[in-house]
């Protein structure tokens, strides 16, 4: 039986004292990064301001159990309510039935054009301020060329599902109560259903395009192959063509065939171990066959 949190960022002392550990060791990490970023062929063409924030997170992420570095963070829908309101903009959120999942559009809702965003952070972090800018940015250029766009989030549901004795939370939950076992196909069918209400919100599927980053994308991904050849436990999509699909730098497989990860263990942000952690947490009760997405099964 997984380990299961009564409350949203609920540690004990021992990972507390761990985190506090962790960022009194930051400064001299940050600082000895700085000081040889110059002699890196990886750093030394970034600014200083990106070697440090990819050294920090790196720091955090490598050294703190997923549920203890998001301890205190906002959840995706504080984020959302927030970033809208400090920029004047509506408030519209739609609920998913059947799920504790919802859609979030980016100032006013409209089915004409659509954007359905998936955001990333490994299926262990909640939406960041910045995809929402970055969405807007996108949203607002596209206006000044005559199109007008509708941009839309999903906004999931997420549970701990690690059986490991170190707690692992993917992001967020507020409940007394969670769900022991919801691993894959959990994100997927609640994805899946926020794009079938796009769909009978009147949104035609030849105005409507997929976007993802990281997980994001792998989850965009997980999608279309759900469309081409349906889970017996997912709900189907009966919809005529999408318009278009973008994945940003997409999270493709989660075995390293090509021992990318390992090569550049030592300067990648991400890392082997973080890839891994992210992988368990989320898929350990899913069949590993089933894990990597078939590029010939969705080019059929």
């Amino acid at each position: 039986m997984p380990r299961l949190l009564k409350k949203f960022g609920d540690v004990t002392f021992m990972e507390k004292a761990q985190i506090w550990l962790v960022f009194l060791k930051l400064p001299f990490s940050l600082t000895w990064k700085f000081l040889t970023a110059k002699f890196s062929v990886h750093s030394r063409y970034k600014t200083w301001r990106h070697n440090l924030g990819e050294g920090a997170f790196r720091s955090i992420a490598l050294s703190i159990p997923q549920m203890q570095y998001v301890m205190g963070g906002r959840s995706t829908l504080v984020c959302y309510k927030e970033w809208s309101i400090k920029r004047k903009l509506a408030v519209t959120i739609e609920e998913i039935q059947g799920e504790d999942a919802r859609l979030m559009w980016i100032g006013d809702k409209r089915v004409d054009r659509v954007i359905y965003y998936l955001h990333g952070g490994g299926y262990a972090l909640p939406l960041q301020p910045y995809a929402l800018s970055f969405w807007r940015h996108v949203q607002e250029e596209l206006g000044k060329q005559g199109v007008k766009v509708g941009v839309v989030i999903l906004k999931l549901l997420w549970v701990s599902c690690s059986t490991s004795a170190k707690p692992l939370l993917i992001k967020h939950i507020y409940r007394l109560a969670l769900i022991p076992d919801a691993p894959f196909p959990t994100i997927l069918r609640q994805a899946v259903k926020g794009l079938q209400l796009l769909l009978d919100d009147g949104v035609k599927a030849e105005n409507l395009q997929l976007s993802g980053d990281s997980a994001g994308g792998n989850l965009v991904l997980q999608v279309l192959s759900h469309i081409l050849h349906p889970l017996d436990n997912v709900p189907t999509v009966n919809c005529g063509p999408i318009k278009g699909a973008y994945l940003m730098s997409p999270w493709i497989s989660f075995q390293d065939e090509n021992r990318t990860h390992a090569a550049r263990e030592a300067t990648d942000v991400i890392g082997s171990k973080l890839s891994s952690n992210s992988e368990n947490t989320c898929y350990e009760m899913y069949p590993l066959r089933s894990r990597r997405i078939s590029k010939s099964s969705m080019l059929r």
